[in-house]
């Protein structure tokens, strides 16, 4: 899966709350995905990153603990953090 070994053809960085910069991997696997998200939970003190093609039912489906075994379901109080749109239009 490219989130773990991106085909780079291009990259930047992404500069997070705390002033640390994360590097973002443009690659084909984001031909396929509409949306990249990143939540932060405060309870939790942690981030959650995402893909997927309809970020609003996908973010719903997180607050409603749809999948009661995942890591998101540990909180409730998610927030968007970032939300990237429309990645095939970067490529």
């Amino acid at each position: 899966m490219c989130r773990f070994a991106p085909i780079a053809i291009g990259a930047h960085l992404w500069y997070l709350k705390d002033g640390t910069r994360h590097p973002f991997f443009v690659c084909n696997y984001f031909k396929l995905v509409a949306s990249v998200y990143i939540l932060y939970s405060e309870k939790l003190d942690k981030f959650y990153t995402g893909s997927c093609l309809d970020f609003q039912f996908r973010y719903q489906e997180h607050l409603d603990k749809v999948y009661p075994e995942s890591f998101t379901s540990n909180s409730d109080d998610w927030q968007l953090f970032l939300l990237v749109e429309n990645l095939s239009t970067l490529i």
